[in-house]
Parts: C-alpha cells; structure tokens; sequence
C-alpha cells in the first residue's frame, strides 16, 4: 500500500491497492464510497441468492447457458458477501484512524478475493459468448458433446486459474501482474466478445433470411426463438459487466504515463473499485428482465415465503375463523372431506356447524381454554 507521503508497507507482501491523500475532497469521496459499497451489498446478495435458487429449484430453467449463468451469479454472491463490505471497511478505517493503521491482511484478503473475482467474471461472460457461438454454428455437435459434466469442468477451472494467476502477484512483480490483468485480460475479453457476437448476429440474419431451410437443420422455430433470447440475454450481461470494469483498464492506461498525478489516480481508483462489483447487482436485474421464466420464479419464491411468514404470523398469534381458519390437529373421517369437497364445488358452507374444519378447530380451541 502507497500513500501519499510516500511511505510503504511492505509486510506480508501488502499490495499497492490502495492511495491515500490528506485533503477534506479526498476524505469525502472515500466515505461516500464506503457507504456506497455498503448500501449495494445488500441487494447483490439478496438478488443473487434468489437467481441461484431459481435457477436450481425449476428444472426448465436448469439448461446448459443457464448453469454457466448460475457461476456468474456465484461469482457476483461472493463479491457483495466479501469485497463490497471489505472495500468499506478498509475505507473507514484509513478514514478513522490513521492510513497505516489499515490491517494489511484485510487489503492482501480485498484484493485477492476482489481481482479474483473480477478475473471469474470476466472469463466467465467469455465462455458464454464461446458457448453461444457453439450452439449458433455448430447445434449438433452442440446437442451431443456438450454436458452438465464439461460445464461444471470449465467452471472448476475458471476459479483456478484466475486464483491461481491474481494469487502469484504476491511472489513476483505485484505492478506488472496488475498491469496485465487489467490491460491483457479485460481487453482479451472485449475484443473476444466483439468479435464472437459480430459473428454471432451475421449467422442469425443469415438464418432469418432462409428461414425455412435453416428450420430443418436446426430444428425447429422454437429452438431458434430460444437460441436468439439466451443470446440476447448472454449479450446484455457481457455489455452489462465489461462497462462495468471499463474504469480498471483506464486506471492501468493512466498509471502507465510517467509521473502520473496521485491525488487523481486516488479519486479514479476508488470509484473502479466500486462500480467493478456494482456490476454484481445490475446482472441479476438483466437475467429477470430478459429472461421472463427467471422472473416469475423469482417472484413465485419471494411470495412464497411471505405466504409461509403470513401463515406462521396467523398460526402463532391467531386469527379469525372467517379470514384464516386455524388448522385442526384432528384426522377428518372420509364423509367430511367429502363435505368440505362437495361444499367448495356448491358455494361453500352456510353454518359453521355445517364445516367440518371451522368446527374442529372451534373445538380445539374450547379445550385449550377449559
């Protein structure tokens, strides 16, 4: 860590991640960036939980492009569990106290786990454009070699290499791996996603221009409807994350000019440290908006649960019998539940004497009162 005094830390190989200038602007800028991080950890994690249960719990949404989503959304979880907060606390202490008094194992531990996670993402979105390029050109050979099996090994893989890559900056030149991971990784990874989806959308106008011929190798309409909207989706969400991380390859070309200022390198590093993981928030508002199904079994979760909590609510405090009849621990013979099936078909019951459930739980209840 440098500050602007000049002074270094060098213990446990503590990264230069962070700048500090003693200025009232400076300061200011670092607590809003601080609360910031805290306010948007919030929905990352509980947005993201939601897409992952969702993604897992209906087996419609359970396809290939789907599960390589769900790492990317593993991905933005952790990054709103551990960086978001990480990157606060770090500011609020530098703030607080004095800059040296910042922990260096929470910047060595913010800065693996941020840049790993970043380097996650990124080789993430360029696998998905990878496979959307797959199934677009080459569907049968899609349909027969690709697996849940060879998804979760790229993804296993993905997360060891870029831990081992952002790791082994602490053991060789620290600015030559920064430098390469902001300027070669993200601009392989831009490059890589333009040239895939130009490729990309040339194929699907050649497809809408021979419809009919291309239905019979492909498939079926269907499948193309559904090849064009995992598209779309995949391409807002890689849109979504490289202008996100935008800000990292600007701060690498700007430390690049000799004698670069430091009171603006430390201004531009805090807000690329910022909107780099905002982007863990953003994606799962672009899978619900793009990717109808995901929506609904978002909310079918979320009302879900408020009907559990509703019920425990009325269960534990009670209720009144017209709105929320209190369930009956007794076993209802076959005759009532052919009552309770003929009255639901007729209207309804006119008397409680005539229900059998409004009358078992009135009972319940006398004897709990006796």
């Amino acid at each position: 860590m440098v500050f602007g005094n000049g002074t270094a830390i060098r213990d446990l190989k503590c990264p230069a991640t962070l700048v500090y200038v003693d200025s009232q602007a400076f300061t200011i800028n670092s607590i809003v960036v601080a609360i910031f991080n805290l306010v948007v950890a919030v929905p990352t994690i509980m947005l993201n939980i939601l897409v992952i249960v969702a993604m897992s719990r209906k087996a419609s949404l359970r396809k290939l492009s789907n599960k390589i989503l769900t790492n990317l959304a593993i991905s933005d979880l952790l990054s709103g569990l551990m960086v978001q907060p990480s990157i606060s606390a770090i500011l609020i202490i530098a703030n607080s106290q004095t800059p040296l008094d910042v922990p260096c194992q929470l910047v060595i531990f913010t800065s693996v786990a941020g840049y790993t996670l970043a380097c996650v993402s990124l080789l993430t979105v360029s696998f998905v454009s990878f496979e959307r390029y797959v199934a677009i050109f080459y569907p049968f050979f899609y349909n027969r070699r690709i697996s849940s099996r060879l998804l979760l090994i790229v993804c296993a893989s993905i997360w060891i290499v870029s831990f081992v890559a952002i790791f082994s900056m602490y053991f060789t030149n620290q600015h030559a791996l920064f430098f390469w991971t902001n300027l070669v990784v993200i601009t392989f990874t831009y490059l890589w996603n333009i040239y895939v989806y130009i490729q990309i959308m040339r194929q699907v106008n050649k497809i809408h221009r021979d419809m009919q011929q291309r239905l019979k190798v492909l498939g079926t309409e269907k499948n193309v409807k559904n090849n064009s909207k995992s598209m779309r989706l995949a391409a807002v969400v890689i849109l979504n994350l490289l202008s996100c991380y935008l800000p990292q390859i600007i701060l690498s070309i700007w430390r690049s000019i000799p004698s670069y200022p430091l009171f603006v390198d430390g201004y531009l590093e805090y807000w690329s440290m910022t909107i780099g993981p905002f982007a863990s928030c953003l994606n799962p508002l672009v899978y619900c908006y793009y990717d109808p199904e995901i929506k609904r079994e978002v909310c079918s979760i979320v009302t879900r649960s408020r009907r559990k909590q509703d019920d425990f609510s009325r269960s534990y405090y009670g209720g009144s019998f017209e709105s929320s009849p209190l369930p009956s621990s007794r076993n209802f013979t076959i005759k009532e539940r052919m009552q309770v099936k003929n009255s639901s078909q007729n209207g309804g019951f006119c008397d409680d004497q005539d229900d059998p459930v409004r009358k078992s739980s009135k009972n319940d209840i006398e004897e709990d009162n006796l």
